[in-house]
């Protein structure tokens, strides 16, 4: 049954347990992410156990919120796997920054934050106020992605992944001195990375 109302893209790859996990608890729970998200924190076996990286991805996600969990906003049910799961999706870094992709056309005010209603983000701000939001977004990608690549010790990584699950929810990024993130060349290494997205035009 889950199988048959799942996006269309998603039918012919192997069941992922996240996913469907998700769904199924979505369900139960009259498709509340809160509440999903709610029951996640009292029992985080619910959504962990015997997952893997493999196939999860964030714009995976992101569809299935907006498709059949009817989610204004995606990113609540992405953070309530990555609670769950803190290296589920550090191997998609990509993926992530792609969903970003579908806000960044409106970053330089060509077009008022309502209509972002036609990709189901629930957002009533102003064109700036929007682009501070999607900035602050980048700088959370790149906290994973430093997490994941740069840290060289799982203690190291889990203080860091902390750190940046305590700015999930946050319409603005915290200033950047957490304890976390204060390994040595942390600020450089992210200037540099919003150096060469500049360059690319991210």
């Amino acid at each position: 049954a889950l199988l048959a109302a799942a996006p269309g893209d998603l039918v012919g790859q192997p069941v992922n347990a996240v996913l469907w996990r998700l769904i199924e608890l979505a369900e139960v729970l009259g498709s509340s992410v809160e509440a999903v998200m709610g029951l996640a924190a009292k029992a985080p076996w619910l959504l962990s156990a015997d997952l893997g990286p493999v196939g999860v991805t964030v714009a995976g996600l992101a569809r299935a919120a907006e498709q059949r969990l009817h989610v204004l906003r995606p990113r609540t049910l992405i953070s309530a796997v990555l609670q769950c799961n803190p290296h589920l999706l550090c191997k998609q870094v990509a993926d992530m920054e792609a969903v970003m992709s579908l806000l960044a056309e409106h970053r330089e005010g060509s077009y008022d934050a309502r209509n972002l209603w036609s990709i189901r983000y629930h957002i009533n701000w102003a064109p700036e106020q929007l682009a501070s939001w999607l900035q602050a977004d980048v700088e959370r990608v790149l906290r994973i992605k430093y997490m994941t690549e740069e840290v060289p010790s799982l203690k190291q990584q889990s203080e860091c992944y902390s750190a940046w699950q305590s700015l999930l929810h946050d319409p603005i990024l915290a200033p950047d001195t957490h304890p976390a993130f204060a390994q040595p060349g942390f600020k450089a290494w992210l200037a540099g990375q919003m150096r060469d997205r500049q360059r690319s035009g991210g």
